[in-house]
Order: structure tokens, then sequence, then C-alpha cells
């Protein structure tokens, strides 16, 4: 019988979430199922069982509070009777400080995965503003002492968590990489500039909009986004006041992303240190687009040029730099022969360094190492 792996989250299939899910969905050695306090359902999670915390309501975020204060969840209890549960993998470092008193009263092994925001800032030194989140914080070093095995998925990240105290001996670079097609895609038809991501300030996408704006070419491109978040609406004006030319997609769902990676010309992820000190880990919208045959132009952001090598796989600027990110746009525009070099480059690149089956099971190998020390 394969040993049972829960992956907790307080917040379960986040539409922004599509690689924890891609990973999960890769696992063959271990059992995975989830644990968490609210299922935003919108990714499919319907292949691994499911077992909530909280439903909602007052009842359900005073079971939340007794969860992260206390470490008291009978419905956690059930289920690791039920299932017979080997270890915890939490994803975020804020979650696995969530789940820390949980594990520790139960001595279960706890796995922590750091994905960027929560290394950055801790590394940084840069305390959060939500209450809750400050509770998390306050015991991220004893996270560090308890956990068995922390992973980042960027040797970025793994620079911040060293930088924030983390102990070397317990730190692993495992990406979450991606699926690869046998073949490379090859479209004949492409056309358009395209954005995938989440509408927040690290991003980038204000940037990138300033380039439009500046591109060296006669007819700007239409400019697809697909993503939502809390700057649609002012990044809509911005638009509309540049005359630029977008096409506002909204959330999709993977294989329409996919799709849309399919007919454009290229990616262009703009992703910058947010005022707050958010940052990526590594977007992984990018191996994606490498698996989808497109170039991708990108900024020299947290472990974004682990991925985008400047000049091989694709073009890097300085993030903030919206006339250098016009320049590259441009380049890759007006040289297409370039830009498919660029992409087939970074096909060959994915398949040895992205592959997310091959990643999931360095992961499962920490799985069973983990186990090994706990029995």
């Amino acid at each position: 019988m394969k040993e049972k792996v829960a992956i907790y989250m307080p917040h379960l299939a986040r539409g922004s979430h599509t690689f924890i899910k891609r990973q999960v969905d890769s696992m063959r050695q271990v059992s995975p199922l989830f644990l968490g306090g609210f299922n935003h359902e919108k990714l499919d999670y319907s292949r691994h069982p499911i077992y909530l915390n909280s439903k909602g309501g007052l009842l359900g975020k005073g079971r939340e509070l007794l969860l992260w204060i206390r470490g008291v969840s009978p419905v956690f209890d059930a289920v690791l009777n039920k299932e017979k549960v080997s270890l915890v993998h939490a994803h975020f470092g804020y979650s696995g400080c969530m789940i820390l008193p949980f594990c520790q009263q139960r001595s279960l092994p706890l796995v922590v995965t750091f994905h960027g925001l929560d290394a950055a800032t801790w590394g940084r030194g840069i305390p959060p503003k939500k209450t809750v989140d400050r509770l998390a914080w306050s015991r991220m070093e004893a996270l560090f002492e308890y956990a068995s095995a922390i992973v980042a998925v960027s040797d970025h990240v793994k620079a911040q968590l060293l930088a924030g105290g983390a102990p070397v001996e317990k730190i692993r670079t495992i990406r979450i990489g991606t699926d690869v097609p046998e073949v490379q895609c090859h479209e004949s038809e492409r056309d358009g500039i395209l954005f995938v991501g989440r509408l927040v300030e690290k991003k980038g996408i204000y940037d990138l909009l300033d380039a439009i704006t500046k591109l060296q070419v006669e007819e700007p491109p239409l400019l697809r986004v697909v993503g939502e978040g809390p700057e649609l609406s002012a990044l809509k004006e911005v638009a509309e006041q540049n005359n630029v030319k977008v096409e506002w997609l909204g959330f999709m769902p993977m294989d329409s992303v996919k799709a849309e990676m399919r007919r454009a010309l290229m990616l262009v992820v703009p992703s910058k240190t947010s005022r707050n000190g958010d940052q990526e880990g590594l977007p992984t919208v990018i191996p994606e687009a490498f698996s989808n045959g497109l170039p991708v132009v990108a900024t020299r952001h947290a472990g974004i040029p682990e991925a985008v090598l400047d000049g091989e796989t694709g073009l890097l600027v300085e993030e903030g730099d919206s006339d250098a990110l016009a320049g590259a746009i441009s380049k890759l525009l007006l040289d297409r022969p370039l830009a498919e070099k660029y992409a087939e480059n970074a096909f060959r690149y994915l398949v040895e360094n992205f592959n997310v089956e091959k990643q999931t099971t360095i992961l499962e190998s920490l799985y069973f190492e983990v186990g090994s020390k706990h029995k």
C-alpha cells in the first residue's frame, strides 16, 4: 500500500494554484490527499480526497482559530485515524506555521514548500500586516527547527531562506515543473502578446502596458491578459487612457491557457518586487510557455533568471524598466527566426530542468527519506 501524504493549505483550489495541482496530480509513489480550511473550487481536485476543517461561517472561523492557535482539529484527527497519514506537506511558509502546532502535538513529520512572498518577507525582515499572518510570522523560527525538510522552488528562494536563518541542511531546491510534450509545439499562425498572472503589483503589468506604448513597430500587436485580481479596474483605465489594445480574458482553466500560449507570439513576464516586499519564487507560467513553443521576455527578478537564460531561452531586462522591456519585445517582434530559436532552446532546457514528473519524483524521494527517519 502506498504511503499517504496530506497536502495542507488553509485555502484550497485557488485559481492561481494550478502549479500545486499539477505537482500533486503527478505523484505516483505516494497517495496524496488534501487538508484545508476552505475550498475555493476554482480547480478540479476531485482525483484526491479533500477534508475541510472549516465550512465557512462563524463556526468555521472558530475551528480554524482552534487549529492555528491550539493545534486542535477533530476533523483532521479523524482523517489521520482513517487514512493513516505518514506526513504533512504544507505549501507556503505561512501554511506551515499554521499547521505547526497540530503536527508538533502528534509528532507528525512536516515538509514545507516556500514559493516566494513567504521567503522574501521573512528573509528581508518585513513583517506582514494581517493579524493571522503575524501569528504565523512569530512561529517561523520554530517551523525551521521542527520541519523535517524545507523545499525552495528556486535557488533564489533558497538564498532568501538561508538569509532568514533556515538551516542549510534541511533546505532542498525542488522545482514544481510542468508537463512536457513528446515534441515541441510548432504553430505557423501566431499573433498577439500574452500575459498570464494574477493582477497584482508584483506581476509588473503596469510596466507592460507602458512598454506597449513604446514598441518600435508600426502596429503594436494585441495584448491578451489572462488572470484576475484587485488591480483589474485600474489597469483597464490605464490601458484605455494610453490607447493600448487589450483583450481581458479573466481566469481561465489550464487547458485554455495552453491554447492561448499556442496562438501567441510571445509571453511577457514583467515581475517586480512590490512595495510590501512581495516577490515571485519562479513563475510556473514560464516553463508552461516553454512547453508550448512560446519565447519569453521577462525581468531579472527572483528565480526567473534560473529559467529564462538571457540570449539563450529568452530575453531579460531589469525589473521596472519599461523602456528596456519595450526594446526586448520589439526585438522578438521584428526577428521571428530569433524568437523561434529561443523557443527551441527553451524546450530543450525545459526537458532537462522542469519536467514535472522528474521533479515530483525527487519530491517523493524526499518524503521517503523523511519518513524513514521517523519510523
